[in-house]
């Protein structure tokens, strides 16, 4: 009996401190929400005259914002989430662009544009790339501005008819418009 008990006492033992290493090997690895979703953004400006030619071509990677992620949670597992407008599983789609005028670096809690124009534009989704083998989908979301007005323009968001927000970029080396330029923004949309 005695024996047995120290067979146990032993096993037990070896599965306690090998469950220590294993627990401690997860919490050192922990990946970005962006990798765990597999998500990314590309977006590239470009300003055309009048005449249609380009005058100015920007581009840059965005960040996924925490209303994002949520969003996303929200509609693949059709639970409520924090900050996320929409109805689980019903969420409106991301198709919207606005562009603001204010450089400042995003962050992961932003919920707006930080110097918005109150230009909003439903771009239209196209592009489309299912998903196949060892590579991922992809989508473009094209919005073009009109005649937008004489500005800087160093920020941009992509959004939902609920305002919810998935990304914004920032750009140093803004595009400038002039009354009568087109601005189109392109948002590739990326999951690997």
């Amino acid at each position: 009996m005695d024996n047995r008990i120290a067979i146990m006492s032993v096993i037990a033992g070896v599965a306690f401190v090998g469950g220590i290493f294993v627990m401690s090997a997860l919490q050192t690895e922990s990946p970005t929400a962006n990798a765990l979703l597999g998500l990314k953004g590309h977006v590239t400006l470009t300003v055309y005259d009048e005449n249609g030619n380009i005058k100015q071509y920007v581009q840059g990677d965005n960040s996924i914002l925490n209303d994002g992620h949520n969003c996303i949670i929200e509609d693949i597992l059709h639970t409520e989430m924090t900050n996320c407008a929409g109805t689980a599983g019903s969420n409106s789609v991301f198709n919207q662009v606005a562009i603001g005028t204010s450089g400042t670096a995003s962050t992961q809690s932003q919920t707006g544009l930080l110097a918005g124009t109150g230009d909003t534009k439903i771009g239209t989704v196209g592009n489309t790339v299912s998903a196949s083998g060892a590579t991922g989908a992809s989508a473009d979301v094209v919005a073009t501005f009109t005649d937008p007005g004489v500005a800087t323009y160093r920020e941009a968001i992509l959004l939902n008819s609920d305002s919810d927000i998935l990304a914004r970029n920032t750009y140093t080396a803004a595009p400038l418009t002039t009354a009568t330029d087109d601005l189109v923004i392109t948002w590739t949309i990326t999951s690997d």
